[in-house]
């Protein structure tokens, strides 16, 4: 529990778990039909090309919600602000749609959403006690 004796090597691992476990969430939730509420994201659509799946707020929120309050949770003691996280996490979507030149379509979208996850669920503020 020595933040000090916490290596890179450490946070190497923390984040191919993420990404383990974001992989087969983001899938698995495409496969499901939109307003499912089974659904991690339920009013996502995975089916749209990533130049409109990110183009309005409403649809980052679709995707950072669900991130924010399902992971990092809600009414904590100690955590960091949800309108920090979803800045963050609305940045890094940002540079992911906006590095694809051409229209990479439901891959890419899947891709970023999975980005963002792994980020969160991979964050210190998921580590740190």
């Amino acid at each position: 529990e020595n933040i000090e004796a916490y290596l890179a090597s450490h946070q190497v691992a923390v984040t191919q778990l993420a990404i383990g476990y974001c992989d087969p969430l983001v899938e698995a939730d495409a496969a499901l039909s939109i307003g499912n509420s089974a659904r991690f994201f339920p009013n996502f659509n995975f089916n749209e090309g990533h130049t409109t799946a990110f183009n309005s707020q409403v649809k980052m929120d679709q995707v950072t919600g669900p991130l924010t309050t399902k992971i990092l949770g809600v009414g904590l003691t100690s955590q960091p602000l949800v309108t920090d996280v979803t800045s963050e996490l609305e940045s890094l979507m940002g540079i992911l749609d906006n590095t694809c030149t051409d229209d990479c379509g439901i891959t890419r979208t899947r891709t970023i959403v999975k980005a963002a996850c792994a980020t969160t669920l991979g964050s210190g503020a998921v580590l740190i006690q």
